[in-house]
């Protein structure tokens, strides 16, 4: 990809922006019906589509579609053609049709009689009367203000994870420990700090994993049913972090040995055969406590890919076997152990996550599920480090769904490299002259210690 071309979602499309390539489609054209077939070759005559035909991916003209193509891009979109240049509202018409991911440059710069950003100079934010802005600012400063009370949160269900493990090992199996934790961060309100701190704090690969993947499933599936109009209530958000609370119980048939080895097993191992049939374990365990349907499908098949002939899908089943919330907790499980900080491998901050999990759209996740996925936890989910253009360094504390690449953030640090000790946040929807121009690795940049990053977050004063 060119330096300047760039992967947006279909609600991050501006207005200049070249269209260069579709890369993301919802299910209706994973097998083309007529109707679709028609709209595609109507409105995109001159383009070519890259569709998989008898299990093979193969480039063809527009016009030479056929019913039930699997359509994984659309390409060479003649340039000019009304197609290929964003126009104000353009995106969420296109998302409407189905179209959810796309490659594009962006927008010419405009000349400008400003004068220039001096790079040290220390940037003051904006004010505005806007209801939406306030509202934002508000929930940030909550945010933050939940910090301390978020990592006690995820200590301690970290703590009961472990034991209700433990005591299943014995043969002693019960949801009653989960089900008190689950309620306690809903009591609390403290499940976006949590997702805020679990990519800013170390991470095991069962317990604490198990915590901060189940309050990033619920904090995303009660966005994905905000956006078709609903809220989730407290008895959906219960049941959903739960699902996340034992989606790996199966891991206490597993022994602790190998469980909690730093040493990575080769796929056809005898220790990686057993830690594979956690999902068969937890669903049976499930069942048998009488869990909901959701919960034993999450625990069963949360490794199962959309191309299940991956050596990373199992167990073996078909797709079709696999519920929406499974399809969107496999997304969730993935991201949360690349940015898990875990001793024996590199850690993913969370900004190249989101990166890495968009490349693999279409093969191991399914393409609406992820711009469920994506669409919630944001291009710079909370606690990322970013460098923004006035070579300032900030984290972000809230993201805009209607503007994901302009998220609220907190300056940490000067252009010069000092650290702030007081805090301003800046809603960059409203900055026109700051902007985010990369994600910055935040154990590497603050390595002074392993927390040495979370310990700024947690300290950050916006007196």
């Amino acid at each position: 990809m060119d330096e300047t071309e760039k992967t947006v979602l279909a609600r991050d499309l501006q207005q200049g922006m070249n269209i260069l390539e579709i890369t993301g489609f919802d299910s209706k054209y994973s097998c083309l019906d007529s109707e679709s077939l028609q709209f595609l070759k109507n409105n995109f005559a001159g383009a070519k589509a890259t569709v998989l035909r008898d299990s093979r991916k193969t480039s063809v003209p527009m016009d030479k579609l056929v019913l039930f193509d699997e359509v994984t891009a659309i390409t060479d979109l003649p340039q000019g053609s009304a197609l290929s240049q964003v126009v104000a509202g353009m995106g969420k018409s296109l998302e409407d049709q189905g179209f959810l991911n796309f490659t594009v440059t962006p927008p010419p710069e405009e000349p400008t009689e400003s004068a220039p950003q001096h790079p040290l100079k220390r940037s003051v934010p904006q004010v505005a009367t806007d209801p939406k802005h306030k509202a934002k600012m508000a929930e940030a400063k909550a945010l933050l203000e939940k910090v301390e009370l978020a990592t006690e949160s995820r200590e301690e269900s970290r703590r009961r994870i472990e034991e209700m493990m433990d005591q299943g090992r014995i043969g002693k199996f019960s949801s009653k420990g989960a089900t008190e934790a689950v309620e306690k961060i809903l009591r609390e309100d403290t499940a976006s700090a949590m997702t805020a701190v679990a990519g800013l704090k170390a991470s095991d690969q069962t317990y604490t994993h198990c915590v901060d993947m189940s309050v990033i499933l619920q904090e995303t599936y009660a966005d994905q049913m905000l956006d078709s109009g609903k809220k989730a209530s407290k008895e959906v958000n219960q049941s959903i972090m739960l699902c996340g609370f034992m989606h790996d119980i199966g891991k206490c048939r597993v022994p602790k040995k190998i469980l909690e080895s730093t040493e990575r097993f080769e796929v056809d191992s005898r220790e990686m055969q057993i830690i594979r049939s956690h999902p068969v374990h937890g669903a049976q365990i499930l069942s048998d406590l009488g869990m909901s349907k959701s919960s034993v499908n999450v625990a069963h098949y949360h490794h199962v890919k959309k191309d299940n002939s991956l050596p990373s899908s199992y167990p073996a089943v078909s797709y079709n076997e696999v519920l929406p919330l499974t399809r969107l907790a496999a997304i969730v499980d993935v991201y949360q152990a690349l940015i898990g900080n875990r001793s024996y491998k590199p850690n993913w901050v969370p900004g190249k996550a989101v990166e890495l999990l968009m490349k693999l759209r279409g093969s191991e996740f399914e393409e609406q599920a992820l711009g469920h996925f994506l669409r919630s936890i944001g291009i710079y989910p909370i606690g990322s480090l970013v460098r923004l253009s006035s070579q300032e360094l900030a984290f972000v504390v809230k993201n805009d769904r209607e503007s994901l690449e302009r998220p609220v953030v907190v300056v940490v640090e000067t252009a010069n490299g000092d650290l702030l000790t007081h805090h301003q946040l800046f809603d960059l929807v409203i900055e026109p002259d700051l902007s985010i121009v990369e994600v910055v690795d935040h154990f590497k940049h603050y390595n002074q210690s392993d927390e040495q990053a979370y310990e700024l977050f947690r300290s950050i004063s916006l007196g």
